[in-house]
């Protein structure tokens, strides 16, 4: 009876210890946190992104270069260089569409003319595909010398899609999500 009663004992003392255990487990989870959405603002970081990018409208079968737009990179008057590493966020959406896909990124000054033939293009920075993300630096020469109302400088990058859609693709929209991710300034 007496080693009945001992093994009753350390029956409990480890469904104690176990639901303590697991209790624990439980606040320590993701799965007890709240996510949300929306837009975050980060007034102390060193640069700011701004986009005007378009949607890829290709039709089955085609193949050629798109230009998506423009992605500007506000850069406070301290900065000189900076890293980003960009890529296309919405890879696993478009690998299905396309044969080939990669994307170019070059900097350009827009002297603020209407017409596009008066621009500069200054310097091819880096090309991404769907699954290799591209590394640009912008230096003192990509950033605009002039200085915003706020005084920071910007850059501005020309974004172009060269592509070939699968034969018999039907649709005649698709977004590209870049991802950009600053990966060191100075």
């Amino acid at each position: 009876m007496r080693y009945s009663a001992l093994a009753i004992a350390g029956i409990l003392a480890s469904a104690a210890a176990l639901a303590l255990l697991s209790g624990f487990a439980t606040t320590k989870s993701l799965l007890n946190s709240f996510f949300a959405t929306g837009i975050a603002d980060v007034a102390s970081e060193p640069i700011d992104v701004k986009n005007d990018l378009t949607n890829l409208t290709p039709a089955a079968g085609a193949q050629g270069h798109v230009d998506l737009g423009n992605i500007t990179i506000y850069a406070r008057k301290d900065v000189n260089i900076t890293k980003l590493e960009i890529r296309v966020a919405n890879a696993k959406q478009l690998a299905p569409l396309f044969d080939y896909f990669m994307v170019k990124f070059t900097t350009w000054d827009m002297k603020g003319t209407v017409s596009e033939s008066d621009d500069v293009l200054l310097e091819e920075k880096g090309y991404a595909t769907l699954w290799k993300p591209a590394v640009i630096i912008l230096d003192h020469e990509d950033f605009n010398t002039d200085l915003n109302s706020d005084g920071n400088k910007d850059a501005k990058i020309k974004v172009e899609v060269f592509y070939e859609v699968r034969e018999g693709m039907l649709f005649d929209n698709v977004p590209v999500l870049l991802n950009i991710k600053v990966l060191s300034t100075s």
